[in-house]
């Protein structure tokens, strides 16, 4: 079995898998393999299926720019685009990251610049490419000014995806956060399947609070949420189904 998609190549066919790779090709693996009965170094073929035809031409755009090294983009709104964080966008964060009051109900980046990279290299390579989304960047569609963050995670003790956003000081009170996370959740139902969706904010954020009960979002409980970063910390939980 063989499928080619633009510069990428899927294939049932260990020496083909092979000799592409090694010809500098983009290749994704389709099980079960045939062929040789040495296995090609997995590392070299982050990407493997059971069913090429299944796959849609979304995934496979976002496949090919991961093995390219380039970030996904996700979707456009009126005034935005949203695509995955990349390395070269951290310098920018911080600066988001020190205007007032954007740390007062959240996590901050690591104080250490080199940490803050080290984690999103791997947030890039193993969130990204094990869920297909993640927290992505938000730009201003006219300017490429990042002017936030918005997209979904997944906690460890939880099955239910999380939406989060930022969006930074001269950019508040505009609607856009309205307008990204609006379009989010109908990307999150359409695309990625999602039946119910939940975030968390602290019961003193009244933005935040507003901006879920205005998305429809309905307060289930409050409850501790850990983070990556930081100790577990109480906030209140809302549910929206899609």
């Amino acid at each position: 079995m063989q499928k080619e998609y633009k510069e990428l190549l899927i294939t049932d066919e260990i020496n083909i898998a092979k000799s592409a790779k090694a010809a500098g090709r983009y290749v994704v693996l389709c099980y079960p393999l045939k062929g040789d009965d040495v296995l090609p170094d997995l590392s070299d073929f982050p990407y493997a299926v059971e069913n090429a035809e299944e796959l849609d031409e979304n995934y496979l755009n976002h496949v090919l720019c991961r093995l390219k090294g380039i970030p996904c983009h996700i979707l456009d709104t009126d005034r935005c685009r949203v695509r995955e964080i990349t390395p070269e966008d951290v310098d920018e964060l911080y600066e988001i990251y020190a205007q007032p009051g954007i740390t007062d109900y959240m996590e901050d980046l690591y104080e250490n610049r080199e940490d803050e990279i080290a984690y999103t290299l791997d947030y890039i390579r193993y969130h990204y490419g094990f869920y297909d989304f993640g927290m992505w960047i938000v730009e201003d569609k006219q300017s490429g000014t990042i002017i936030g963050r918005a997209g979904f995670d997944m906690r460890p003790e939880s099955e239910i995806p999380e939406l989060g956003f930022l969006v930074r000081t001269e950019y508040q009170k505009q609607g856009y956060a309205t307008e990204v996370c609006d379009a989010l959740l109908s990307y999150g139902k359409e695309y990625l399947g999602f039946d119910e969706v939940v975030s968390y904010a602290d019961a003193e954020n009244a933005p935040s609070v507003g901006l879920l009960k205005k998305l429809g979002f309905v307060f289930r409980e409050a409850e501790i949420v850990q983070s990556t970063k930081t100790d577990g910390r109480k906030l209140d939980g809302y549910l929206k189904k899609l």
